[in-house]
């Protein structure tokens, strides 16, 4: 396949973490920001819903969703995440096309993880792979979480917003030297039918 855009960020691949939440009470109780919580929750699809509604805003990896006049939750990414997406998205700066992508996109994604020392041999062998050693790297972080960060990573440098990656393949090996290979291909649109 001929990619319009091919690159490698020489970095350990990092998953992205759980998103982490902070509940932020000015003057209620625990009973009232429950009771306020449930009432949002139940009243989030009626139009004439009587609760004031404060902004919804995103800063610096957090995004902050007021709930009621009294309370607010505050979602963000844990601060290994953040720091990973950051140090990702200086690294492809580089990278960065005139203007950024805003159509339809597949995104490959090859994530060449760090071998174990398990996987060489002892001694004088110590730089040698053992035949054993797998190619395939079926340990955690999963694949999904380390495509997260790197697609958030982009957004901003390379695309518009991550919401326009339809397609792609993700792949997870083990490697001497760990990096992220990313390769991305702009999509046409066509009137065929998938079914």
């Amino acid at each position: 396949m001929d990619y319009d855009y091919e690159f490698t960020i020489d970095c350990e691949p990092k998953a992205q973490g759980r998103p982490r939440t902070r509940i932020v009470q000015t003057k209620a109780d625990v009973q009232g920001f429950i009771d306020n919580v449930l009432i949002a929750i139940a009243d989030a699809d009626d139009p004439n819903n009587p609760m004031e509604w404060g902004p919804i805003r995103r800063q610096a990896g957090e995004l902050s969703i007021a709930v009621s006049k009294k309370a607010f939750v505050t979602i963000y990414d844990d601060p290994k995440s953040a720091k990973a997406k950051l140090m990702f998205a200086v690294e492809a700066r580089q990278y960065a096309p005139e203007k950024l992508i805003d159509q339809a996109i597949r995104v490959d994604t090859t994530f060449y993880m760090p071998r174990p020392k398990s996987h060489y041999g002892t001694g004088r062998n110590s730089d040698k792979l053992k035949d054993s050693a797998p190619m395939f790297h079926i340990k955690k972080p999963d694949r999904d979480n380390l495509d997260k960060l790197v697609l958030d990573a982009l957004t901003g440098v390379i695309w518009t917003d991550d919401s326009i990656v339809c397609k792609g393949f993700i792949e997870k090996v083990y490697a001497r030297k760990p990096c992220v290979e990313v390769k991305i291909k702009l999509l046409q649109e066509s009137n065929e039918t998938l079914f």
